[in-house]
């Protein structure tokens, strides 16, 4: 399952991991976690695009 922001796939969620996980907040959290990392290499990425 996709996850999007501002319309930009920055990861997925794996929905057997969820459908599994005893605890689907952790398997959420630890996603979350990753985002802010993930959110400055997008930027990074757009960013060398234009030339910046």
């Amino acid at each position: 399952m996709p996850v999007l922001l501002g319309g930009v796939a920055v990861g997925s969620l794996d929905r057997m991991n969820l459908r599994n996980s005893l605890d689907e907040a952790d398997v959420v959290a630890r996603f979350v976690a990753r985002l802010p990392a993930a959110a400055a290499e997008i930027a990074d990425a757009l960013s060398a695009m234009r030339g910046g």
